[in-house]
């Protein structure tokens, strides 16, 4: 919808099969940054926690899955501090130029928000562990329990 910040990364795309049988890559993509795509998680779920109304019809829980990408990608937002809040920002200054995605708060109140109704909300958990159950090839200790996730999700907001 917007175009890169970072240059793309060439990513090598494996099969199970071929991951199984220890062949070489089956081909490659080029993909954001992974930065970018943590920013871009971090400002989806920013957005769409505050702007949630579990009454529409069209509201659905697969959003949950942002925060547990945002901690499946915590070594990259950590080694690049910077990189990421400006990208957070620049995020939310083109969001409130949109009359669907504005708040009208600042972004440190838009994330106290965020936090808040992930911490009162129970179904919010809920949701996180149908998705991490059901969407994550990973093995039961690789998953990030909710309350990880949201640890993760604070250590991260207080940088704003």
């Amino acid at each position: 919808f917007t175009q890169a910040r970072r240059d793309p990364q060439s990513r090598q795309i494996s099969s199970f099969v071929a991951e199984f049988s220890k062949n070489q890559p089956d081909t490659s993509i080029l993909c954001l940054a992974p930065i970018e795509t943590a920013a871009d998680k971090f400002s989806a779920l920013r957005l769409r926690v505050n702007k949630r109304n579990r009454s529409d019809e069209q509201d659905g829980p697969a959003m949950i899955r942002h925060l547990h990408d945002l901690y499946v990608l915590r070594d990259y937002v950590l080694s690049q501090d910077k990189d990421f809040k400006a990208m957070v920002h620049a995020s939310y200054e083109a969001d409130e130029k949109r009359s669907s995605r504005c708040l009208g708060i600042p972004l440190q109140e838009a994330i106290e928000q965020m936090l808040a109704k992930l911490s009162k909300d129970v179904l919010y958990e809920a949701e996180y562990d149908g998705y991490v159950k059901s969407m994550s090839y990973g093995g039961s200790q690789d998953l990030a329990s909710f309350d990880v996730a949201i640890d993760f999700l604070k250590k991260l907001s207080r940088k704003f």
